[in-house]
């Protein structure tokens, strides 16, 4: 039987604790939402019913332990915006869209009060038919 030398044992320990550390702190950051969330239900300081609020705040606690509940990143939320411009169908109203997007026009509100509103103006002119 061969025993591993003591040094990569060692190395195999300290990977078997940075795993369990993580698992532990993944833990508790989860238990903190939840706490944080369901202190924002019971003050009613969300725009959702208190029922709702708290069953959503569960199951992100849930999720978050199994490691499905991912933050999003920079990149994510911007495929996320796109891909809402996808129910545009006709070209200048999709490109319009993603202009939006990309920051064109003007911005205001954020997040947390309770979106962001994306505005842009397009001038078009329309012939008219000649009187007879």
């Amino acid at each position: 039987m061969n025993i591993p030398p003591p040094t990569l044992r060692a190395f195999f320990g300290t990977l078997l604790w940075i795993g369990v550390a993580a698992h532990a702190a993944s833990e508790s950051d989860a238990q903190a939402r939840y706490e944080r969330d369901r202190a924002a239900c019971l003050s009613g300081q969300t725009q959702q019913a208190r029922d709702v609020c708290l069953r959503e705040a569960g199951a992100a606690r849930d999720a978050a332990r199994k490691g499905a509940l991912t933050g999003s990143g920079a990149h994510e939320t911007a495929a996320n915006a796109l891909e809402r411009c996808k129910v545009f169908t006709k070209t200048d109203e999709h490109a319009a869209c993603v202009d939006r997007i990309r920051g064109a026009g003007n911005s205001s509100g954020s997040a947390l009060e309770g979106g962001i509103l994306r505005e842009s103006v397009t001038t078009t002119t329309t012939v008219l038919p000649a009187k007879r």
